[in-house]
């Protein structure tokens, strides 16, 4: 008779249960339990364990699925909601990399990416920015440097075509949001280090780099292939383009005519020099002076020959106007400039302290002929514009203690 051992499954030939008496030993120190997968709850067989070993699942797929359930967890994505599985060793908290862009881009997640980096840059390099290591900012400098014409033409078209895409204009430049910024950062929408700057550019190129030789005749060069002029301000469409932008944005054909600019430069110089214009500071008006004898030998350059040849032509209306006054006057003198307030005046009359401006009706747009939004094509300004214009002239030869008189074309 054939059996098989109970207890080692071997094959013997006689009548036994066991093969020998340590497996019948063995065997009898075996418990006998009633086991159920601990995955699929399904009855296993063979109930029987042995020491320490006791089997849990009824499979290898169900001995899977146990094992992975002491290493992962499933969590809840925190901006979805989705439920994810994922390793319990990790951090992970979002289920997939466009949960990860949606949380980044909220401004308070933001606010705290942005601050927990400054603090691991801080703690590794002792700066809170990349771009403030000299290593880095040597080798930027370096890249572009050494960049063609063609990588550098390549590029910007390539910006013009990302904002094109983005904001529906190849131009696009977010000024409220740099303002903003700034505003957040440094308490002033306006901020700009200007000490560091000329700092960064006296360290790169012993100076500041608009006044080197060599970059001026690359700007010129850039400007002659790209425009066909050597000032982009010589082409006629650019300042088309420029006057009517303006004239969208502002409603007159230059920003320095609004009352914006005007208050907020006359702000800034009062701060500044206390005064609103700058070249009403005395340092200004000494530095022109001295930058003047340096370069051409005179205080003031309407001294120049050059300057006196080539200076405006002088009116019949101007010169009628000046034969009346110097029958009552004959100390008056023509086309004077006053050097304390920096401005040429038509005429003066020194024993009285006083200018006569003679004011052509066409020119400055006489209020008699013509309507505010009339807009005048040879200087590309309306006549509310012209108006202003004057009146701050007006008003600056006024407040440095000249008496003022003006005579219309019409009256004279």
């Amino acid at each position: 008779m054939k059996n098989n051992c109970k207890n080692c499954s071997k094959f013997i030939y006689k009548d036994k249960e066991f093969c020998n008496d340590k497996c019948k030993e063995s065997f009898e120190k075996r418990e006998i339990k009633e086991v159920r997968c601990l995955i699929c709850d399904k009855h296993i067989s063979d109930g029987i364990t042995q020491g320490d070993q006791e089997r849990k699942t009824c499979s290898l797929e169900c001995r899977d699925i146990l094992r992975k359930q002491d290493t992962h967890e499933i969590r809840n994505c925190k901006v979805c909601g989705k439920e994810f599985e994922i390793r319990k060793k990790r951090k992970k908290t979002m289920c997939s990399d466009e949960c990860r862009i949606e949380w980044s881009a909220r401004p308070e997640n933001k606010e705290y990416r942005l601050s927990r980096t400054k603090e691991e840059l801080i703690k590794k390099y002792g700066v809170d920015s990349i771009f403030k290591l000299e290593e880095v900012q040597r080798k930027i400098h370096e890249i572009q440097r050494n960049k063609t014409d063609e990588e550098n033409t390549e590029m910007i078209a390539k910006v013009k075509q990302t904002k094109l895409e983005r904001h529906g204009d190849e131009n696009f430049n977010n000024m409220e949001k740099n303002r903003q910024t700034k505003l957040e950062n440094w308490g002033d929408e306006n901020w700009n280090n200007r000490e560091q700057f000329l700092e960064t550019l006296e360290k790169r190129y012993g100076g500041h780099h608009l006044k080197l030789e060599e970059f001026m005749e690359k700007q010129k060069q850039t400007n002659l292939d790209r425009f066909g002029v050597e000032f982009p301000m010589q082409n006629e469409d650019i300042r088309n383009k420029q006057i009517k932008t303006t004239f969208e944005n502002h409603g007159v054909s230059s920003y320095t005519h609004t009352d914006e600019y005007i208050i907020k430069t006359n702000k800034t110089n009062q701060e500044k020099r206390g005064v609103d214009w700058s070249t009403q500071c005395p340092d200004v008006i000494n530095k022109m002076k001295e930058t003047n004898l340096e370069r051409h030998g005179v205080i003031n350059t309407f001294q120049l020959p050059q300057a006196k040849s080539n200076g405006k032509q002088i009116s019949k209306v101007q010169i009628k106007l000046y034969e009346q006054i110097k029958e009552k006057h004959p100390d008056a003198i023509l086309e004077h400039y006053l050097t304390d307030v920096n401005l040429s005046v038509d005429i003066f009359i020194p024993s009285e302290n006083k200018v006569v401006e003679c004011y052509g009706d066409w020119w400055h747009c006489n209020p008699k002929l013509y309507k505010e939004d009339y807009y005048h094509e040879y200087i590309h300004k309306t006549a509310k514009e012209v108006w202003n214009k004057d009146k701050l002239r007006e008003n600056l030869i006024k407040n440095n203690g000249y008496g003022l008189e003006i005579v219309w074309e019409c009256d004279i």
